[in-house]
Order: structure tokens, then C-alpha cells, then sequence
């Protein structure tokens, strides 16, 4: 029999996700805060973009085709697909912003029929287009991008996910890793025309899935 030895080459990276710390603070009895700090590393020496939220962080079991950065969490060395554990500023406001949006285009448009219907589903179309559209994150070569995010843990323990039950140990370590996934083609039915266009054309656009380091996290009591 012969056998053919092939070189196998490394995949030179691309970019980078390092969480560089998980600050806590317990200053009130009823839920515990975090403040991730993490960064996203242009590890090339040519210009890249790539669309990602980093103003929200999604968990794993929730994050189907998403364009924000996913976490999942670790016991030990188990994941576990908890579902929701946290909330942050950005979802405690979710409510306030749909009424306010909505408030807007009702009053933009003074009645309602079955014209101002399909303006206010197109008018909500551009929006959504246009918001993640801005989302769109563009970095030098070897630059570096600070983020931060906070969010709050409700120190509830016991979680239940279909017919899976999750309890979070208060002696076990915890870890939290992110990750994300870049897509390009999957934007096409989410942006107008000429915003896809610019992507597609884009030479430096990038795909990809990137995962981070793993870092502690404070469940304990």
C-alpha cells in the first residue's frame, strides 16, 4: 500500500476575540453585575470588515443565524445550553424603543388604512435595513477594537430549557466564552439592494466563525 504524505499548511488568522476580563460588582443584594471586557483583533495587514452588534451579546441557545456575538457558559468543563441568564440595559429598554418607534410612525401618518398600512411595513423595512446596515465594522490593519458590555444576573440558579434542567453551582467555576459568526450572503433578504451590493463588492469583507478565549465568571454566593 502507498501512502501519500500531504504538508498540511495553517490557515493564516484573520481576526481575533480575546475577553480580557469580567469585572463583578455586588453592590446590590437583589442581582449581581458584569462588565465584559473583550476585543476584537484585526490580526491582518489589510483593511477588514464584517457585520457584527457589538452593542448586544446574545446566549448561545437563543442565537440562531445572529449578528451579534454569541456567549455560552461553562461549568467546569461542561457547557451547558442554559437558556437566558442575563439581562442588560440594551433589553431592558427593548420595550420602551418599539412603543416609541411606533408612536412615531403613527403620528408620522395621522390614520390608519390600508395605504399607510404598507407605508409603515415598508417605512419599519428601511429602518431595520438601515440599522443593521450601520452595524457594518471596518478595521485597519492590526487594529484593535475595544468593547465593553454590561449586564445583570438575577442570581437565579435553577433554569429549564425544554425537558433539560440547569442548576448553577455556587462552588463550581464558571466560564464564559463568545464567539461569532460573520456571514456575507445571509444578508441579501435583510438589506436593501444597494446595501448588499457594497458588501458583496467588498473585497474585504469577511466570514467566518471566530471564538474567544474562555474567561471566569462569578456564580458563587
Amino acid at each position: 500500500m502507498l501512502l501519500i504524505s500531504l504538508p498540511v499548511f495553517a490557515q493564516p488568522k484573520t481576526m481575533e476575540i480575546k475577553i480580557d476580563s469580567i469585572i463583578t460588582n455586588n453592590s446590590n443584594t437583589k442581582e449581581r453585575k458584569f462588565m465584559l471586557y473583550y476585543t476584537i483583533h484585526n490580526c491582518t495587514d489589510s483593511t477588514i470588515s464584517f457585520l457584527l452588534d457589538c452593542d448586544n451579546l446574545m446566549n448561545n441557545t437563543m442565537a440562531s443565524m445572529a449578528y451579534s456575538p454569541c456567549y455560552k457558559i461553562f461549568q467546569g468543563d461542561e457547557m451547558i445550553n442554559i437558556p437566558e441568564v442575563f439581562e442588560s440595559d440594551w433589553s431592558r429598554n427593548a420595550t420602551k424603543r418599539i412603543e416609541k418607534n411606533i408612536s412615531a410612525i403613527t403620528r408620522e401618518k395621522h390614520e390608519i388604512n390600508h395605504d399607510s398600512i404598507e407605508i409603515d411595513k415598508n417605512y419599519r423595512e428601511k429602518l431595520m435595513q438601515n440599522y443593521l446596515f450601520k452595524k457594518v465594522v471596518t478595521l485597519r490593519p492590526k487594529e484593535i477594537k475595544p468593547v465593553c458590555y454590561e449586564f445583570f444576573w438575577d442570581k437565579k440558579r435553577y433554569h429549564k430549557l425544554d425537558d433539560y434542567e440547569y442548576y448553577l453551582d455556587e462552588v463550581k467555576p464558571h466560564f464564559m466564552e463568545i464567539y461569532a459568526v460573520l456571514m456575507k450572503e445571509y444578508y441579501k433578504d435583510r438589506l436593501s439592494a444597494e446595501q448588499y451590493q457594497k458588501i458583496i463588492d467588498d473585497k474585504n469583507f469577511i466570514k467566518g466563525l471566530f471564538v474567544s478565549n474562555k474567561m471566569e465568571i462569578d456564580f458563587r454566593e
